[in-house]
């Protein structure tokens, strides 16, 4: 992090922290009720934890959030005072500790835990028992990081090598074109060419 968040993370701003907390708490209702009403019978399955580990972090980004808000609005207040003011120059930010604690758990959620739970919950839409609940998670894991995405447009330079990226690009890719969660992965399966019946040629069934 450099000395000023606003340079780099021009979102920080309270226009875009109103938004990103209205799609959240929507988002964390639903992973609250889901966790009360499946950790019974679910807890000990293998993609409950990141189920829970999403509805964990978003609760701490929904409370970040409120308490970075009241500061934003007014610094927006300040700095458009200032912005008149050629001579002076603006304050700095008391809050951003803050700022860099949205940011950095914007980052996490992103891009290390939000592929992690796009595989875990695709893989669970194969179950026909269950796959209601797959695609209920990866709904709200959309909307969950479509609220993040101001904060974290791309993942850190140290991570563009790592394992979980591609399936990070999977993911934007389905959640953006409003694919289907597939059961088997695309690139694995060589599925050759679709050829027109009407190509083929015609054999005679004289010998």
């Amino acid at each position: 992090m450099t000395d000023s968040l606003q340079p780099i993370h021009p979102s920080i701003s309270p226009s875009i922290l109103t938004s990103s907390i209205e799609s959240l708490i929507p988002a964390l209702e639903l992973l609250s009720r889901f966790h009360h009403r499946n950790k019974n019978q679910h807890r000990l399955s293998k993609w409950w934890s990141q189920a829970d580990m999403l509805r964990r972090h978003t609760r701490k980004m929904v409370e970040l959030i409120e308490d970075v808000l009241p500061e934003a609005e007014k610094l927006e207040k300040i700095r458009k005072a200032n912005s008149t003011k050629l001579n002076k120059k603006p304050k700095k930010d008391p809050k951003k500790e803050e700022n860099e604690s949205v940011t950095q758990r914007a980052l996490y959620m992103r891009w290390q835990l939000g592929p992690r739970a796009f595989l875990a919950f695709t893989q669970l839409t194969a179950d026909r028992q269950f796959a209601h609940l797959g695609l209920m998670l990866l709904g709200v894991l959309a909307q969950i990081d479509k609220a993040l995405e101001p904060y974290s447009p791309s993942p850190p330079a140290d991570q563009l090598a790592q394992d979980h990226l591609p399936m990070a690009r999977l993911k934007d890719t389905l959640i953006a074109e409003g694919i289907p969660p597939a059961t088997h992965h695309p690139m694995d399966t060589d599925q050759g060419i679709a050829v027109s019946r009407d190509s083929l040629p015609l054999r005679s069934v004289e010998q």
